[in-house]
């Protein structure tokens, strides 16, 4: 059986946070970028309630902006060595399901092998609620070895069911203090894909 990995999308697969500022900036007259989002909390950065915080990130999502955000740097060749090295990859993402034409019209132009139904999880997130489905019920149920994501609210709760878990390096959770033994910080996907060579 192929050895199963998950990827969050968001700031793993796919650069949202530097998409995201493109369009703050543009609408909001800002100047922010990548390096000052420190807090998930993105109204303590912008200046503005959660509601309307919400609100923002839904229209990032139907934004040219979004459609124009570049994957993170090395993603798509490491994922395409991985699958064709024998691995199954999937995408388990926090991203609310409502939002899976646009995650699908990425995926297609960027990953058009994972752009597909049984290749993308959604699940639940702290700015919606329309799944009561967590990211480590994907990973039990799926038989996921190892999974990769920038949350550690996320890492916290997938660690127990899968061997490992990578936090990917962001300015939003350096505060984050590794809590368990199979959680591993990494900086870059070179730094991924040699974790996973050794343990193919």
């Amino acid at each position: 059986m192929a050895r199963m990995i998950g990827f969050d999308l968001d700031d793993v697969l796919m650069d949202f946070n530097t998409g995201l500022c493109v369009f703050h900036n543009a609408h909001y007259g800002t100047s922010l970028v990548r390096e000052d989002i420190t807090s998930y909390h993105l109204e303590e950065t912008w200046g503005c309630d959660r509601e309307e915080c919400i609100r923002r990130v839904g229209e990032f999502y139907n934004s040219p902006e979004h459609d124009a955000t570049q994957p993170i740097l090395g993603a798509v060749k490491v994922v395409h060595e991985l699958q064709k090295d024998g691995a199954s990859v999937v995408v388990i993402t926090s991203r609310p399901e409502s939002m899976s034409d646009q995650t699908f019209s990425w995926l297609k132009k960027h990953f058009p092998s994972l752009a597909k139904a049984n290749s993308v999880h959604f699940t639940s997130h702290f700015f919606h609620k329309e799944t009561g489905v967590t990211k480590s019920d994907i990973c039990r149920n799926l038989g996921v070895k190892v999974f990769v994501d920038d949350a550690p609210f996320h890492v916290q709760d997938v660690a127990p069911v899968v061997e490992e878990v990578l936090l990917f390096d962001a300015p939003w959770n350096r505060g984050y203090v590794l809590t368990l033994q199979n959680i591993r910080r990494v900086h870059s996907w070179s730094e991924i894909h040699k974790i996973l060579n050794r343990k193919s």
